[in-house]
């Protein structure tokens, strides 16, 4: 874990890649939808519109992550419907995308208090149910050169799932999706531990 933790960086959120239902924070670290307005359900793993945004690498060379490894710390509290990991730049720019690796996101989601892996089995993490609930802070590490994106408990560094061996094509990016709950999710810095 601290190999991993060794590898933060602190991730912004970019109010430009923002749904218009969303709500960035002025410190660009918390992100939440706007009560009161309506979206169209769509099944979960087929081509949505979804309510993200995308993070920014601090500053680099390029705007978008080509290489090396990055980890960063989200808090989704009590939160029961989100998403989080990574995806190509391209995918940011497309206004409905699969949340899937065959759509340029590599990640995991809390639905209806189910932590599962967002690919085409949509498999469920095991993790024991009174664990579960108290899992807040969930780390994102991704390897660019491995082909790897790590998901962890970031309280306890339990790990819940990994993509693995993916031969990344040009930049990615820091996802974040929420519901429209209007419950925030917020990037945390990373408490390393002696």
């Amino acid at each position: 874990m601290d190999r991993i933790r060794n590898a933060a960086v602190a991730v912004t959120l970019d109010p430009n890649t923002a749904h218009p239902m969303l709500q960035v924070s002025p410190d660009l670290v918390t992100v939440r939808c706007v009560k009161g307005r309506t979206i169209t359900s769509v099944d979960r793993g087929v081509s949505e519109p979804v309510l993200s945004v995308m993070g920014k690498p601090p500053l680099r060379d390029e705007e978008v992550i080509t290489s090396g490894r990055c980890y960063w710390v989200v808090e989704v509290g009590s939160n029961s419907e989100w998403d989080l990991g990574v995806a190509s730049n391209d995918a940011e720019k497309r206004a409905r995308t699969t949340l899937r690796p065959e759509g340029g996101v590599w990640s995991i989601g809390c639905h209806q208090k189910v932590i599962r892996v967002n690919d085409a089995n949509s498999k469920r993490i095991s993790i024991h149910p009174a664990t579960q609930e108290k899992i807040q802070m969930i780390g994102v590490y991704l390897d660019y050169g491995e082909g790897k994106v790590l998901f962890c408990d970031d309280s306890t560094g339990s790990h819940l799932h990994s993509f693995s061996d993916w031969t990344f094509k040009g930049g990615l990016l820091p996802f974040f999706n929420v519901s429209a709950s209007g419950n925030a999710l917020t990037i945390c810095p990373v408490v390393h531990v002696a």
